[in-house]
């Protein structure tokens, strides 16, 4: 969809109650962004807006400082400068920056400059992100605790209109149980989920970033209870009883971003509110799938 301007183009997504902005210096056609993201996209923004805008030339870096570098790790650097973030992608043995994404203080407006590869990629399709970042992540994660939410590793589903969370790490056997419940539940995705507050419910909204099993869902759910995965010989479930016990797992679990002092102030208050609300388990199950009848019974 032209956005008005002939030289960009602009789609819109809803993920979590959180509305989408894409615009794109080059066409956004059908099959820009893969199928995962079908279920995601809406013809109109809602009044939670982050913006997106990619650029396909090399980022003017002397409109910028580049002094106060906050973090490295190759191939990132991120910079603070004039109430932005930079990010900057940097290839081994070279010093400038081949990708760089400015973000807005609040993270919720980025302008994304990519490189001759990624110019290729795009113009090819079925792209993976929304970013063009290896994950989109990179904004969820940090914007997410001020609206009272967080991104968590986790199997979300929903069975008989019920929310679940299955957390755990990678190999936890997420995808393993989520095979095991998919005729009785709708799979809102089997590795990462996001957890929001509405009112005063709990809610599992899917996301596009799935693990094994591609299925994904912009759906949602209050949740009925959070499940810490264990596979075993046996199957059973043992309600955690202690609040610090079930805060002490699921922060672990929880994707973050670049952190500072106030994503971790939100995150605490979040987790916090979270297991004095929501039921919380051990979850130990075997791949017989005398499980799915504990669940769905």
């Amino acid at each position: 969809m032209n956005s008005g301007n002939p030289t960009t183009y602009t789609v819109y997504f809803q993920i979590a109650g959180i509305s989408v902005e894409v615009t794109s210096d080059l066409p956004v056609t059908p099959s820009t962004f893969g199928k995962k993201f079908e279920s995601f996209r809406v013809e109109t923004p809602g009044a939670d807006l982050v913006k997106i805008h990619h650029h396909f030339s090399p980022p003017d870096v002397t409109k910028y400082q580049l002094n106060d570098e906050v973090y490295r790790k190759a191939p990132w650097v991120i910079f603070k400068e004039d109430g932005k973030w930079i990010y900057g992608e940097v290839l081994p043995g070279k010093d400038r920056l081949n990708r760089m994404a400015v973000f807005s203080e609040d993270h919720a407006s980025c302008d994304m400059y990519h490189d001759s590869i990624t110019k290729r990629n795009y113009v090819a399709g079925n792209l993976a992100s929304l970013t063009l970042f290896p994950t989109d992540q990179i904004i969820f994660s940090k914007i997410l605790p001020e609206r009272q939410g967080c991104y968590i590793h986790s199997a979300g589903l929903i069975i008989d209109g019920k929310g679940y969370v299955f957390v755990g790490h990678s190999d936890a056997g997420k995808s393993t149980l989520t095979n095991l419940l998919r005729k009785d539940a709708e799979i809102l995705c089997d590795d990462r989920n996001i957890i929001r507050k509405q009112g005063q419910k709990f809610l599992v909204h899917g996301t596009w970033s799935h693990g094994d099993i591609e299925d994904v869902s912009s759906a949602c759910a209050e949740i009925q209870g959070i499940m810490f995965i264990h596979q075993a010989d046996t199957n059973r479930i043992v309600p955690v009883e202690s609040r610090q016990e079930a805060m002490k797992r699921i922060l672990p679990c929880l994707i973050k971003p670049f952190v500072t002092a106030d994503w971790w102030y939100h995150v605490l208050d979040l987790v916090e509110d979270i297991v004095k609300q929501v039921p919380c388990y051990d979850l130990y199950f075997d791949k017989s799938g005398k499980i799915v009848d504990w669940l769905i019974g």
